[in-house]
């Protein structure tokens, strides 16, 4: 079973490096995640550049354990590692400093204005190369 926030933060498609982009196309801004509240975050430069950082360690893990899911053989295994990697991306936004419900209200904020998005795929180009 999904953790109930990492399915928030899955949810508003910004756990994989595709979805952030597909999300610049969408018509329609996201709904929030189950329970977050509406209010709006507001998010500056700094924030949008921590977000950043988090989201490409983010991204590696996913990456890694990825490539593990893709070579097991029982579906047991795969949850595992599955929860593993939820496991890992709640530690990397926590060792940031951020607790997930702050890094979920960013990346909400984020993908519900075309400037911060921007922004933050520039500070996310940057960071990951």
């Amino acid at each position: 079973m999904k953790h109930p926030i990492i399915a928030a933060i899955t949810g508003l498609g910004l756990v994989t490096g595709s979805s952030l982009l597909l999300a610049q196309q969408q018509p329609q801004p996201p709904q929030p995640p189950p329970g977050m509240q509406q209010a709006q975050t507001e998010v500056g430069d700094e924030e949008v550049r921590k977000f950043a950082e988090i989201y490409v360690e983010i991204e590696k893990t996913r990456a890694e354990l990825s490539r593990e899911i893709a070579d097991v053989e029982t579906q047991e295994e795969a949850e595992d590692i599955e929860v593993r990697m939820q496991d890992e991306i709640i530690s990397t936004i926590e060792d940031s400093g951020w607790s997930l419900d702050q890094y979920n209200q960013v990346a909400y904020a984020i993908n519900n204005d075309p400037q911060l998005r921007q922004k933050a795929l520039d500070h996310i180009q940057q960071t990951g190369t």
